[in-house]
C-alpha cells in the first residue's frame, strides 16, 4: 500500500519515497582514471504507522489494535517523516612515472533526519515524539601503491575522516 490509514481521524497519509544511484567514469587519458558514485534517498512521507510501538508491547493491551501494519489510532494528525540522505565518493586513480599507480578517494554523506509521530499509539494526547537530526561527514584518503611486477607489494597513504552530528 502506498497510504496509511488513521482509524481514529479517519484520514489517509501518502508516502512519498525515491532513491537513485549512479557512477560515472572518465578517462582523460591512458594514466588516468575518474570514477564519480552518488547517491541519494528522500522519504518525504506523512506516514503513521504505530506498528512498531504496538507490535513491541509499550501499546496498551486493552486497546483495539489494528490488524493491519497500515492502520493506526493517533490523535497528532501531523505525524510525518523527512529523510534526505545523499552521498559521493570518488577515485581518480593516476598512473605516475615509474608505474605507481596514485589514487585519491574523497568521500561524502550529509543527513536530515526529521520525524513526528504519536509514540504512545493511542487516540489520547499522551506522548508525542519529534526527532530533528542532521549529520555530515567527509573523508579523504591518498595512496600509492607499489607497482605490480616487484617482489614485494605495499601500499602507503594518508587518511582523514570528520563528521559532526547534532539534534536540533
Amino acid at each position: 500500500a502506498d497510504y496509511t490509514d488513521n482509524l481514529f481521524t479517519g484520514h489517509r497519509a501518502p508516502e512519498g519515497q525515491w532513491q537513485g544511484i549512479g557512477t560515472l567514469e572518465i578517462r582523460p587519458t591512458d594514466s588516468l582514471t575518474i570514477t564519480l558514485r552518488a547517491d541519494l534517498a528522500n522519504d518525504t512521507g506523512r506516514v503513521g504507522s504505530n506498528y512498531h510501538v504496538v507490535r513491541l508491547g509499550t501499546y496498551n493491551a486493552a486497546a483495539d489494535v489494528p490488524a493491519s501494519p497500515y492502520q493506526y489510532r493517533s490523535d497528532y494528525p501531523g505525524t510525518g517523516n523527512y529523510l534526505h540522505n545523499r552521498g559521493f565518493s570518488a577515485n581518480v586513480q593516476w598512473d605516475i612515472a615509474g608505474g605507481y599507480p596514485l589514487q585519491k578517494l574523497p568521500s561524502g554523506r550529509p543527513i536530515v533526519i526529521n520525524t513526528q509521530y504519536d509514540s504512545d499509539g493511542t487516540e489520547l494526547p499522551i506522548y508525542t515524539a519529534v526527532r530533528n537530526d542532521q549529520s555530515r561527514s567527509l573523508s579523504q584518503e591518498v595512496q600509492i601503491i607499489s607497482p605490480a611486477d616487484r617482489r614485494l607489494d605495499w601500499i602507503g597513504g594518508l587518511y582523514f575522516y570528520r563528521e559532526s552530528a547534532h539534534d536540533l
